[in-house]
């Protein structure tokens, strides 16, 4: 009897040590992700020429607009979805002056002032590669809207025109890549390149013989920011 009590103990042990293990098998911890972030930066923009394609007199036209190397400054607002993958709000300003006027047509070319400006709200979503050491590579890119203001003067009498001038709305879009390195749980600091867009832009000019202008305008963006993570405040 005794040794039946025996058995029937050391089985029921060996049952719940079984039953033990499985459930901590099966029991895994949770991975926080890393919530809501708000980041600033801040960099130079290089734009593309600016072609202009207008209507002379009934014929086609081109004019170019060259700038000199600018600014960029803006902000962004997101959430991490999953480890990798996030999305984000962003504002951003960027400002060219523009330094000459061409006419491949012509040819000519003219010395000239004035400024290519745009306000541009994005949607984005970036893949982030964690390499561990706090640093991580992402990509991604984003979709939104752009506003544009701009002018180009061509201070040459008598025909001393706005070459372009006027505001005007677009579907802006932009492809990057770039690095976080994680200085704090809250801190992190970003280094990134940008190629932006802004599409079927009508930038009128005041001279009587160019009518109908509209354009594309492209650039290349290198910025520099610090993000914020909220969930550390």
């Amino acid at each position: 009897m005794n040794k039946l009590l025996l058995a029937g103990a050391c089985a029921a042990s060996i049952m719940l040590g079984v039953s033990s293990v499985q459930a901590a098998d099966l029991y895994q911890p949770v991975t926080q992700d890393p919530g809501w972030y708000v980041s600033l930066f801040g960099g130079a923009s290089f734009l593309d020429e600016v072609e202009i394609t207008y209507s002379n007199s009934g014929t086609a036209g081109l004019s170019e607009t060259v700038t000199d190397a600018g600014f960029i400054v803006g902000g962004a607002v997101g959430t991490h979805i999953n480890s990798n993958l996030r999305a984000e709000v962003e504002v951003s300003y960027f400002e060219n002056s523009v330094n000459e006027l061409e006419f491949p047509y012509t040819p000519a070319s003219f010395s000239a002032s004035g400024h290519v400006n745009s306000v541009n709200v994005l949607v984005n979503v970036w893949h982030d590669f964690d390499l561990g050491g706090g640093f991580t590579p992402y990509i991604g890119g984003g979709a939104g809207v752009g506003f544009v203001d701009a002018r180009g003067f061509r201070p040459n009498p008598p025909d001393d025109f706005n070459e372009l001038i006027g505001s005007d709305t677009g579907f802006a879009f932009q492809v990057g890549a770039g690095l976080q390195f994680e200085m704090t749980d809250m801190i992190g600091v970003d280094v990134g390149y940008r190629y932006r867009g802004i599409m079927d832009v009508t930038l009128p000019s005041d001279d009587p013989d160019q009518v109908n202008a509209s354009t594309d305008i492209y650039g290349h963006f290198v910025q520099a920011g610090i993000t914020v993570n909220l969930n550390g405040m």
